[in-house]
């Protein structure tokens, strides 16, 4: 089986999609900055300290670097060449200039902090490459090309650079709607970036909303939330057992428990903790999992083809319902984010999500919008259907769940017509 090797934060996304869109079979093993692992796995090589940040085994085979491992894998395990060209073919070479310039010229813009107008000219050239290649890379169709290129657009994005770049961030739109984008997402520890550049590729106009069907984001919502076993099983039962106890404690009002709580609820002992999470924010990571799984069962498609009011009567209570259920564990939340990437970024998520549903649901009212109130309407909507909104009308204005909707729904009917 194969085996990836890598920091517990470094952005090595690209190559889990990748083995997700080969179907490969593959363990994650993390270590920290300093080269130290991190969980189980005894007898492994660890990774050298300051030295590349992913390492890729397969059998007898050691590959390092992004790049190389890409061309391994592509070379072993696409056969049919359905992600890259032959190597007669014409578009060959054209695939293997984009991997050498990912890796070489790109990314030494984005990492040595140049000018913002030789960034500004590599995002324009990459602009223009989309627009003649219909849409991707290679022209034509997805290719893994565009999988190691959306990682370098979405650095690009968070330097503040794709304000004017509308192929690139269609780009972005369309990856992350892939399915195997996901598989890879629920695996990857570090994915605040994709949610983020899922947030900015929204606010373009001409951005195909109809890849994000009711459907899809069910899909991504559940592979998100999908428990990891790493290619092994033991220990599962165990940490959702943990996870179960870290949730109970919440709901009781316990809204920041110690490791010896959890160790009581669950009935073992505080080094098992340890011995299934290397520190207690992996168990919040767990229980966020475990919650949105059972908040995914609350939730129900709306048609977006009903009448306004009608939509708008639905997406209340159903809002209303989900807040009611998560307030405690986003009480919770809210404690721990300052110190928290997990958390923090699951938040991230769970925004990013309900956002792509006002989206959709709303879509006719975005389009009977004049251009320039689209972007407005978008984040008055969100604001409005939002937790804190929910939260100041539950707590601060001290107003029955009953009237905090009957004010959510007035609101959003006001914003809408």
């Amino acid at each position: 089986m194969i085996t990836v090797h890598q920091y517990i934060y470094a952005d090595t996304q690209a190559v889990l999609w990748l083995l997700e869109e080969l179907n490969q079979t593959y363990e994650l093993v993390y270590y920290e900055h300093q080269g130290v692992q991190v969980g189980e796995g005894e007898g492994r090589r660890p990774l050298p300290a300051m030295s590349t940040s992913l390492v890729l085994v397969d059998g007898d085979v050691q590959v390092s670097e992004m790049g190389a491992i890409f061309e391994y894998l592509l070379a072993t395990y696409d056969m049919a060449h359905e992600l890259f060209p032959e190597s007669n073919h014409s578009a060959y070479f054209k695939g293997l200039f984009w991997f050498y310039y990912a890796q070489s010229c790109a990314a030494s813009v984005l990492d040595g902090g140049l000018d913002g107008e030789v960034l500004a000219e590599h995002v324009a050239y990459w602009d223009h490459a989309l627009e003649q290649g219909n849409g991707w890379f290679m022209g034509g169709e997805f290719s893994a090309v565009d999988m190691l290129m959306s990682g370098l657009c979405v650095r690009a994005f968070e330097q503040g650079a794709l304000e004017d770049a509308t192929h690139v961030r269609k780009l972005l739109a369309k990856c992350q709607a892939v399915p195997s984008w996901g598989r890879a997402q629920a695996r990857c520890r570090r994915f605040a970036q994709p949610a983020q550049s899922l947030l900015s590729a929204l606010k373009v106009d001409g951005v195909d909303y109809d890849i994000f069907t009711p459907e899809r984001l069910m899909e991504i919502a559940n592979q998100l939330y999908a428990t990891d076993d790493g290619g092994n099983r033991r220990g599962v039962k165990t940490r959702q057992k943990l996870a179960e106890a870290l949730l109970t404690l919440i709901r009781k009002g316990e809204l920041a428990p110690t490791v010896e709580q959890i160790a009581q609820e669950a009935s073992v002992s505080r080094r098992n903790i340890f011995h299934h999470f290397e520190h207690l924010d992996l168990v919040y990571a767990e229980a966020i999992k475990l919650h949105g799984r059972q908040l995914l069962g609350r939730v129900k498609l709306i048609d977006g083809g009903l009448p306004l009011e009608e939509r708008i009567d639905a997406f209340v209570k159903l809002r209303a319902d989900m807040f009611e259920f998560i307030f405690p564990v986003r009480q919770s939340a809210l404690l721990r984010m300052h110190e928290s990437e997990v958390i923090t970024e699951s938040v991230k998520m769970a925004q990013f999500m309900m956002r792509m549903d006002v989206t959709r649901l709303f879509a006719r009212e975005f389009e009977e919008n004049p251009e320039g109130g689209k972007p407005v309407l978008l984040t008055s909507l969100e604001a409005c259907s939002s937790w804190s909104f929910w939260q100041v009308l539950r707590e601060q204005q001290e107003l029955s769940v009953e009237d905090a909707q009957e004010v959510l729904a007035q609101t959003l009917l006001t914003l809408c017509t």
